[in-house]
């Protein structure tokens, strides 16, 4: 008679979320380049250079609390899908400002991706909800 390892699914899980952190974080260090790089380019004056990497931080800061009240409300999948979708219109919004040469757009998409940013925070709390008490602390870090 074999015993189920209880853990299996968190295992998983745990797969899953790390390759998502590597794809995923690799985002907040390539918007931080090129966020200061072309707001460095469209900004009127260079002191606002920076501007879209503090609205990234901003967008992620006001985010974070809707997004946890959207994961408990409706699951982690839809919260994951709301930020998932803002960093898609964020970047869709920079593309776009880069192209037409619009900083107030651009910083406009940077905000959005903030919330992305944050919905990426959130992965390693995901492993925590299907891990045993006694896995949970292992799987969380």
């Amino acid at each position: 008679m074999t015993t189920a390892d209880p853990d299996a699914r968190t295992r998983r899980t745990v797969s899953v979320l790390i390759a998502a952190q590597g794809i995923a974080g690799a985002q907040l260090p390539m918007a931080f380049t090129v966020a200061g790089l072309a707001g460095q380019s469209l900004a009127p004056n260079p002191c606002l250079a920076t501007l879209p990497i503090t609205a990234l931080v901003i967008g992620s800061t006001l985010s974070a609390t809707p997004l946890s009240a959207l994961m408990t409300k409706r699951g982690r999948v839809a919260g994951f899908t709301a930020g998932v979708t803002a960093g898609a219109l964020g970047a869709g919004l920079s593309a776009y400002a880069l192209s037409i040469g619009s900083f107030a757009l651009f910083v406009l998409g940077a905000l959005c991706m903030g919330m992305y940013m944050s919905a990426q925070g959130f992965f390693r709390f995901a492993v925590a909800d299907t891990a045993t008490d006694a896995y949970r602390p292992r799987a969380i870090s």
